[in-house]
Protein backbone atom coordinates (compact mmCIF):
# COMPACT_ATOMS: atom_id res chain seq x y z
CA UNK A 1 0.00 0.00 0.00
CA UNK A 2 1.08 3.49 -0.93
CA UNK A 3 2.19 6.15 2.34
CA UNK A 4 1.80 9.78 1.82
CA UNK A 5 3.23 12.90 3.73
CA UNK A 6 2.37 16.12 3.42
CA UNK A 7 4.32 19.22 5.96
CA UNK A 8 2.53 22.56 5.78
CA UNK A 9 5.08 25.39 6.94
CA UNK A 10 3.84 29.14 7.21
CA UNK A 11 5.68 32.40 6.66
CA UNK A 12 3.93 35.16 8.18
CA UNK A 13 4.81 38.66 6.35
CA UNK A 14 2.15 40.48 8.19
CA UNK A 15 -0.78 40.72 10.19
CA UNK A 16 -2.94 39.79 7.46
CA UNK A 17 -0.60 38.02 4.78
CA UNK A 18 1.44 34.88 5.35
CA UNK A 19 2.75 32.77 2.39
CA UNK A 20 2.18 28.64 2.88
CA UNK A 21 4.66 26.16 1.77
CA UNK A 22 3.97 22.40 1.37
CA UNK A 23 6.08 19.39 0.87
CA UNK A 24 5.13 16.26 -0.14
CA UNK A 25 6.14 12.38 0.01
CA UNK A 26 4.61 9.63 -2.02
CA UNK A 27 5.55 6.05 -2.27
CA UNK A 28 3.10 5.88 -4.89
CA UNK A 29 4.51 7.99 -7.25
CA UNK A 30 8.43 7.71 -8.27
CA UNK A 31 8.18 10.50 -10.64
CA UNK A 32 8.38 14.10 -9.21
CA UNK A 33 6.41 15.81 -12.24
CA UNK A 34 3.59 13.07 -11.72
CA UNK A 35 3.29 13.86 -8.22
CA UNK A 36 3.68 17.54 -8.35
CA UNK A 37 1.04 16.95 -11.10
CA UNK A 38 -1.67 14.83 -8.88
CA UNK A 39 -1.24 16.99 -5.75
CA UNK A 40 -0.66 20.42 -6.56
CA UNK A 41 -4.62 20.90 -8.06
CA UNK A 42 -5.93 18.63 -5.59
CA UNK A 43 -4.22 21.17 -2.44
CA UNK A 44 -4.89 24.02 -4.43
CA UNK A 45 -8.53 23.11 -4.70
CA UNK A 46 -8.00 22.49 -0.81
CA UNK A 47 -6.34 26.09 0.07
CA UNK A 48 -9.18 28.28 -2.10
CA UNK A 49 -11.96 26.54 -0.39
CA UNK A 50 -10.47 26.99 2.60
CA UNK A 51 -9.56 31.12 1.71
CA UNK A 52 -13.08 32.12 0.89
CA UNK A 53 -13.87 30.36 4.65
CA UNK A 54 -10.95 32.75 5.79
CA UNK A 55 -11.51 35.80 4.06
CA UNK A 56 -15.68 35.59 4.78
CA UNK A 57 -14.75 35.44 8.58
CA UNK A 58 -14.95 38.23 11.31
CA UNK A 59 -13.66 39.81 13.10
CA UNK A 60 -10.82 39.51 10.48
CA UNK A 61 -8.29 39.70 13.21
CA UNK A 62 -8.62 36.69 16.21
CA UNK A 63 -9.52 38.46 19.83
CA UNK A 64 -6.62 37.22 22.44
CA UNK A 65 -9.49 38.28 25.01
CA UNK A 66 -11.07 35.22 25.88
CA UNK A 67 -13.64 36.71 28.08
CA UNK A 68 -14.93 38.24 24.70
CA UNK A 69 -16.82 34.97 23.94
CA UNK A 70 -18.78 32.19 24.83
CA UNK A 71 -16.90 29.17 24.54
CA UNK A 72 -17.64 25.32 24.23
CA UNK A 73 -15.35 21.96 25.18
CA UNK A 74 -14.80 22.18 21.40
CA UNK A 75 -13.37 25.12 21.35
CA UNK A 76 -10.41 23.79 23.93
CA UNK A 77 -7.57 23.79 21.10
CA UNK A 78 -8.72 27.20 19.89
CA UNK A 79 -8.52 28.54 23.33
CA UNK A 80 -5.14 26.87 23.84
CA UNK A 81 -4.13 28.17 20.93
CA UNK A 82 -4.97 31.83 21.67
CA UNK A 83 -3.49 32.08 25.18
CA UNK A 84 -0.27 30.74 23.96
CA UNK A 85 -0.13 33.64 21.07
CA UNK A 86 -1.14 36.07 24.28
CA UNK A 87 1.74 34.59 25.99
CA UNK A 88 4.14 35.49 23.47
CA UNK A 89 3.09 38.95 23.65
CA UNK A 90 1.16 39.28 20.95
CA UNK A 91 -2.03 41.82 20.64
CA UNK A 92 -4.22 39.23 18.01
CA UNK A 93 -3.97 36.42 15.97
CA UNK A 94 -5.49 35.11 13.04
CA UNK A 95 -8.12 32.17 13.30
Amino acid sequence: SATHGLMLTLTPHDELDTTVWFLISSTMWTDPEVLQKEYTKRITDIFEEDRVIVLSQRPELLPLDLQAELHLKSDRVAIAYRTWLKQLGLKFGTA
